[in-house]
């Protein structure tokens, strides 16, 4: 979690490079997101990027 500038958070959930990234991981984040209230939301392998 990296809290921006604003009172804003941002999740940002990784994956080593050679996961797919699955609807699994998908929900998790939003899990993350929903549980503190968190409007943005980062998912990455490092080859795909889903915000």
């Amino acid at each position: 979690m990296i809290p921006p500038n604003s009172n804003d958070i941002l999740y940002i959930e990784t994956k080593s490079k050679d996961c797919k990234i699955t609807k699994k991981d998908y929900s998790q984040l939003s899990g993350y997101m929903d549980s503190t209230i968190t409007e943005w939301g980062i998912i990455t392998n490092w080859n795909h990027y889903i915000f």
